[in-house]
């Protein structure tokens, strides 16, 4: 039981009387994920009655699957061959004790990010009209299972250009989402951008290229010629008569 509980503590941030920030960096097809706890009171780093090192350890034992399709609660800490996994690193100091989660995803994958599928009961990863949009439900479920939470910080990085936002905060090419037990029951995260060219998704590029839409186009053409040529066949024959 204690196993299940610490898990699920990491599918939801690892999140207990402290905050959290999850930066991604968007770089064209490349999404770059990072998720850092710090829990300066070191006495406890989960809100029950297990150490904060325990869980720490655990942690960083027993992996952490990238895709949200993938959570188990299996005791193994063996990794599985064909599943990636997010790397672990711990930043604890003298003063506090921390822990750090890094992954990458291309565009497509990206949608299944275990660190937003477990916290929204709704994320949306769409093109629309050339454009990329990233949104979520509402509710920050973490807040709910941790009554001390107290603030996450949403950083998004992308040198694309970005179309429509209800970011906080702007600074550069970073935008900020500040949630924290005033708002997360209903405040989202809508992020909208210009897909980079030749990423596989813009128009033209995408429909030429796509070895699917390229077999349909061939199997047209050679049916296509085959009426042709069954047409003029019959057509030389009539004419013969």
């Amino acid at each position: 039981m204690l196993k299940k509980i610490i898990l699920l503590c990491l599918g939801v941030f690892l999140l207990t009387g402290c905050d959290a920030t999850y930066n991604l960096e968007i770089d064209g097809n490349e999404y770059k994920e990072n998720v850092s706890i710090v829990e300066n009171n070191s006495a406890y780093f989960y809100s029950g009655d297990y150490p904060a090192k325990s869980l720490l350890e655990y942690g960083l034992s027993y992996p952490f699957a990238l895709n949200a399709d993938f959570v188990s609660y299996s005791e193994s800490t063996e990794k599985v061959d064909g599943i990636e996994y997010y790397n672990v690193e711990d930043i604890s100091d003298n003063n506090s004790v921390g822990i750090r989660f890094d992954g990458t995803f291309d565009s497509d994958s990206f949608e299944r990010s275990n660190m937003v599928v477990s916290n929204y009961n709704r994320f949306v990863k769409a093109t629309i009209d050339g454009n990329v949009v990233l949104s979520t439900g509402e509710r920050l479920k973490s807040f709910d299972q941790y009554t001390n939470l107290n603030r996450v910080i949403i950083n998004i990085k992308t040198n694309n250009k970005v179309v429509k936002h209800n970011a906080d905060e702007v600074n550069g090419n970073t935008y900020t989402w500040t949630i924290d037990r005033n708002n997360y029951v209903d405040k989202s995260v809508y992020f909208e951008f210009e897909q980079p060219k030749g990423s596989g998704g813009d128009g033209v590029s995408s429909f030429i290229f796509n070895p699917i839409i390229l077999i349909i186009i061939l199997v047209i053409i050679i049916v296509a010629c085959i009426i042709a040529l069954f047409i003029f066949i019959k057509n030389r024959k009539n004419n013969r008569l």
